[in-house]
């Protein structure tokens, strides 16, 4: 069912709003839609990412550069890694951009810039 140029999808949210979240805000905002049949919500959501006062809550999550970190301590990506405990994979995909951390890796990581030497100390066996 479409109204003007907008198509609505399954639940009556307009795919191209949804897509507009998604290029701004990331994929979290799309599954606050799928669970919200609200309009007022809709509208507020809307609001927000076309920039207009609402009462949208929005929480940041300040996200440290890992690469720089890593090198800061002049340690290889295999090296943070085993060190800090963390998957390769997972350090290397926040690397490259491809992976962000969510709010208690990022808390762990700014941890680790400011009491490398502690943290290591802490995790050893």
């Amino acid at each position: 069912m479409t109204q003007g140029p907008l198509e609505f999808d399954e639940i009556g949210v307009w795919s191209e709003l949804k897509l507009e979240i998604v290029e701004k805000y990331g994929s979290a905002y799309t599954n606050a839609f799928r669970t919200s049949t609200n309009l007022k919500s809709l509208g507020e959501a809307a609001d927000h990412v076309e920039g207009r006062a609402s009462s949208t809550r929005v929480h940041v999550v300040e996200v440290p550069d890992v690469r720089a970190i890593r090198r800061k301590l002049h340690l290889s990506q295999e090296e943070f890694a085993q060190k800090y405990r963390i998957p390769l994979p997972t350090l290397r995909n926040r690397e490259q951009g491809r992976r962000q951390p969510d709010a208690p890796a990022a808390a762990y990581l700014h941890a680790i810039a400011k009491r490398p030497r502690e943290i290591s100390e802490a995790l050893k066996l």
